[in-house]
């Protein structure tokens, strides 16, 4: 998926698994979580920049929120989604 055609609101998949920011952290407290093909999430932020290979060559990643049936992110506040950053290849747009 080409960087500049995602925005913020975007409705996406992925075309791989990625797992949840927090997932299973810390260990037994929170659930493991991971975003997979079957999912749907919307992006929350784009462009957000990271350091990709040992020249310093800066890539950028976007973060996408969404919700997994039966795992709750955190049970006392169910209406907060579990987010996971994704690089631009794994991305699929779906709306």
């Amino acid at each position: 998926m080409i960087e500049h055609s995602i925005q913020v609101g975007d409705i996406v998949t992925c075309n791989e698994p990625i797992e949840a920011y927090y997932s299973n952290y810390p260990k037994g407290v929170t659930p493991y979580c991971t975003f997979t093909p079957e999912d749907i999430g919307i992006v929350a932020e784009v462009s957000v920049p990271y350091i990709w290979s040992k020249n310093g060559s800066e890539q950028s990643f976007c973060c996408v929120d969404f919700f997994k049936p039966g795992v709750t992110y955190n049970p006392h506040h169910p209406d907060i989604p579990w987010r996971c950053g994704m690089s631009y290849n794994n991305i699929k747009k779906l709306a």
